[in-house]
């Protein structure tokens, strides 16, 4: 994902299917963020915390059939 030049902030994810994994890349230098909700509403993303990437961050997440969950991120 490249963000804009201002930066992008994701609140949340559709198309998402029960077992479904996604993995986010983060390319360039811009910043995109990514919010915590754990609320449990559809296509939330559920976090440990917010994500704000730098070149080449990833965050792993995994679809319950509802909303989205982290099962990993590395700061790269």
């Amino acid at each position: 994902v490249t963000a804009a030049a201002l930066g992008n902030t994701v609140t949340t994810i559709t198309g998402g299917r029960d077992g479904m994994f996604l993995t986010i890349i983060a390319v360039g230098t811009n910043v995109l963020t990514i919010t915590d909700d754990s609320s449990g509403t559809a296509d939330t993303i559920n976090i440990s915390a917010a994500f704000a990437s730098t070149a080449n961050d990833t965050l792993t997440l995994v679809h319950n059939g509802t909303s989205w969950f982290e099962v990993s991120r590395a700061l790269n």
